[in-house]
């Protein structure tokens, strides 16, 4: 199997905030719910809702022996 990886020159450090930000609701949220295993990220057209997606990504990718990105 082939694995392909979207090339990246630098992490994108105007998102440190949202990331960040992200990265804390998800924390809070899994004591809360903890049999939710999947989050939607949602807004209008244009609002970067999947750049921090995959920002977060590959923020996070190093914490797991697998990973994956599914950009539909």
């Amino acid at each position: 199997m082939e694995h392909f990886i979207k090339a990246r020159k630098k992490p994108v450090d105007a998102l440190d905030d949202a990331v960040e930000d992200f990265k804390y609701f998800l924390s809070e949220s899994r004591s809360v719910y903890p049999h939710v295993h999947t989050v939607g990220i949602v807004g209008i057209s244009g609002s970067g809702k999947t750049t921090l997606a995959e920002e977060f990504y590959y923020r996070q990718q190093g914490y797991f022996d697998r990973s994956s990105f599914l950009l539909d």
